[in-house]
This record gives structure tokens, C-alpha cells and sequence, in this order.
């Protein structure tokens, strides 16, 4: 059993398609990857991750590619069109050059995701996410700043967003045009203030606050 998972690991892969790769498929690679399109959930990078399309079980160091689809947890940094990581993220995420979401992490993040249209982060947040669209994440301590909107239910910390931010509970800040929370423990600015639930909220124009 020793032996066939030795067998298994490789300084080197390369793969044109799903079941044409050498020197095998299902590899744990510890060193560096190159691909036209990888095999879904078949490789373990620890190293350097070259490709147009890759995915893979977990990935440890450098991915760069055009669309990257990740089964398991990513640890370093993945770089790409529209990146996915369907585990959890530790370290930084680029991508979005796509008009999609284009950073989803589906698990927990800490550290930064940061794209220039949607990105969606499924579980909490811990540390920042930069978007020029849409910023969206189950929770969020520390800061979430986009072009259009954040979307979160909780956050401690800051919401920042040209023109809309959404929570549930905020204890912290928002900043935007219009800021909306159920629970406040912290501050809002902007043009429109709301905090409560739509049939017993109050609104307040610039400056509300709630301790």
C-alpha cells in the first residue's frame, strides 16, 4: 500500500486532457503541474499550478490559470478568469475577469479574495474581500468593500460599497449610499439608514448609530 502511494507522487505532471496525462493520473504532485484541461478531482498540488483549466483535490502553493475548479482546500494563492474553490481558503484569491461570479470560495476564508466583478464567499469571511461589483459572504470579521454592494448576514467590522450594503447584524460600520441591517451595534453613513425589519424599522438620513 506504501509503495503504490509512492508510486503515485511526481515532481512533474503534465496533462493534455482528462485521461491523457503523464506520467498518471490521480497523482499527488510535489513540485509542478501543466495542463490544457486537468482531470476533476484527481490531483494533490504542492508546488506550482500552470494551466488553462485545473481542478483538483487540494492545491498548496500557486495556481494560475484560466478557470480553476478546486474540490478541496486551497493554501497559498490562486490566480485565474473565474476561480473556485469548493473547500476553504487560506491565503489569496485573484480572479474575475469574467462577467460571473468570478472568486467563489464555497467553504470558510482567511486571508484576502479580491476580483474586479462578483465574489461569493459561501462560509465566513476572516480578513478582506475587494470586488468591483458584488462582494457576498455568509459572515464577515473584518472588511468587505465593492463597486456596487456587499452582502452579508453578519459582520464585525466594516462594510464599504458605492452603493448599497446589506446585513442582518452589523456591529461596526457601513458606508454607502444605502445602508440596511436588522441589528446595529456600530454605525451608519450614508444618504438612507435603515435599521430593523421592514414592518418595524427606522431610517435615519446621513449618520445613525446604535449601541
Amino acid at each position: 500500500m506504501a509503495r503504490e502511494e509512492a508510486l503515485r507522487c511526481t515532481p512533474l505532471h503534465i496533462c493534455l486532457m482528462p485521461g491523457v496525462a503523464w506520467p498518471f493520473a490521480n497523482s499527488h504532485v510535489t513540485g509542478l503541474r501543466l495542463g490544457l484541461v486537468a482531470p476533476t478531482g484527481e490531483d494533490c498540488v504542492d508546488g506550482l499550478d500552470l494551466g488553462v483549466i485545473q481542478s483538483g483535490k487540494a492545491m498548496r502553493g500557486l495556481s494560475v490559470s484560466i478557470a480553476n475548479a478546486g474540490e478541496g482546500e486551497a493554501v497559498g494563492v490562486s490566480v485565474g478568469g473565474l476561480v473556485q474553490v469548493s473547500g476553504d481558503l487560506l491565503g489569496l484569491q485573484l480572479g474575475g475577469l469574467v462577467p460571473l461570479p468570478g472568486a467563489v470560495v464555497d467553504g470558510d476564508a482567511t486571508g484576502a479574495q479580491v476580483c474586479p466583478s462578483m465574489g461569493v464567499i459561501g462560509g465566513n469571511l476572516r480578513g478582506v474581500q475587494v470586488t468591483g461589483l458584488v462582494g457576498e459572504a455568509q459572515g464577515v470579521a473584518g472588511v468587505q468593500l465593492a463597486g456596487v454592494s456587499c452582502l452579508t448576514d453578519r459582520i464585525a467590522g466594516a462594510q464599504l460599497a458605492l452603493l448599497w450594503n446589506e446585513a442582518t447584524t452589523v456591529r461596526g460600520m457601513q458606508l454607502g449610499i444605502w445602508n440596511r441591517c436588522q441589528r446595529l451595534d456600530g454605525i451608519q453613513i450614508g444618504l438612507i439608514n435603515v435599521v430593523g425589519a421592514r414592518d418595524n424599522c427606522r431610517w435615519m438620513p446621513l449618520v445613525n448609530a446604535g449601541f
